[in-house]
């Protein structure tokens, strides 16, 4: 494996309660890395002064005001000169050989501009084994409390979580790094749809282990996240869609969004993200110039999945019982669950499988 030189940067947002886990898993990761930079989101907490006491190794940079993850990434991005970065969010904590086997993965598959691995719950079931992403814009996460020995296929995805993701730096900066208007949610999905129509490929590398302990801030932040959700999303439609394909989806999209505002909750904060989406229209209109400029994939060289690849990530299927995916119900037929009304998946063993420590 030839050596690159890799850049690790984190965003933070009041986190000091799980921030030392993630940076002693960096410690102890096998590959040698150039930096460490941490960008702190205006944290009103310790955060920072337990990273400059407890970790001087890392640098940080403090924000002069909150503007979300998304132009997080980008600043920690301006102060890297590394060939690649590792993007990590403040509650993933790295398996020792993470990092070598994200690296030796883009080395040896052609044109891999960004690669993700095994995103895993400390119960032991998947948070994400890549995404996907349908032609209405919405995303998923293939694998999602799934048992772990399971996707342990590598393929080309649409996108990887920003949580951890390994990318080429100087080709996200040609194609315009995340969308700074995001704040939060969606840009990573942003982000591979455009790697995939500039040419480019995302990938998914199961080896590579990540644990993702689902931040408390963010379980706290229901309507922010429906709304950031819902609003970048529509803004994506309006940008990365070829003109035809949008004048076909984004009316199927308004009539899956307005079905989610009559029967589920956040209402207010569903119908302020269209608003916000119409005050800006021009601006998304212009960055579209920019995102289109890049094309080289047409819409339908693009791998979006269909619903049958919402099922299982576009894998086979195992052949013996066949358990509800969340609820984790026996289900004699069909593929999908009354009970909780999702999606079915055939697994051999419905209990989650747990491979350990993370160290």
């Amino acid at each position: 494996m030839i050596k690159q030189t890799v850049d690790i940067i984190i965003c933070t947002f009041n986190n000091e309660a799980i921030i030392s886990l993630c940076l002693q898993s960096i410690k102890k990761i096998e590959y040698s890395f150039q930096k460490c930079i941490v960008v702190d989101d205006c944290s009103t907490d310790n955060t920072t002064n337990i990273i400059k006491t407890y970790f001087p190794w890392v640098q940080v940079i403090k924000k002069k005001y909150n503007s979300g993850p998304s132009e997080s990434r980008n600043i920690g991005m301006q102060n890297s000169d590394a060939e690649l970065i590792l993007f990590m969010d403040s509650d993933v904590y790295l398996t020792k050989k993470f990092l070598t086997r994200l690296v030796a993965s883009m080395q040896k598959m052609e044109n891999v501009v960004i690669c993700g691995g095994k995103m895993v719950f400390s119960n032991g079931t998947i948070d994400s084994a890549g995404g996907g992403l349908s032609k209405i814009g919405v995303g998923f996460d293939i694998g999602h409390e799934q048992i772990l020995n399971s996707h342990n296929q590598g393929r080309d995805v649409m996108y990887t979580p920003s949580a951890a993701m390994l990318v080429s730096r100087k080709v996200i900066q040609t194609l315009g790094g995340f969308d700074s208007t995001y704040f939060y949610g969606h840009e990573d999905t942003d982000l591979g749809w455009r790697v995939n129509m500039a040419g480019c490929r995302v990938y998914y590398e199961p080896a590579a282990v990540a644990y993702h302990n689902k931040n408390q801030t963010v379980k706290n932040m229901k309507k922010e996240v429906y709304y950031y959700g819902t609003r970048n999303r529509i803004r994506s439609l309006l940008k990365n869609h070829q003109f035809k394909t949008l004048l076909f989806y984004l009316p199927l999209y308004l009539g899956y969004s307005l079905l989610e505002i009559i029967i589920r909750p956040y209402r207010k904060q569903k119908i302020a993200a269209w608003g916000w989406n119409i005050k800006n229209i021009k601006d998304t209109f212009k960055k579209r110039k920019e995102v289109q400029s890049l094309r080289v994939f047409n819409d339908n060289e693009l791998p979006f999945s269909g619903i049958l690849k919402l099922v299982n990530g576009g894998l086979p299927m195992a052949k013996n019982r066949m358990f509800c995916d969340r609820c984790r119900k026996r289900i004699k037929s069909g593929i999908f669950c009354a009970k909780c009304a999702s999606f079915m998946e055939k697994t051999k063993d419905p209990k989650p499988v747990v491979e350990g420590n993370y160290v």
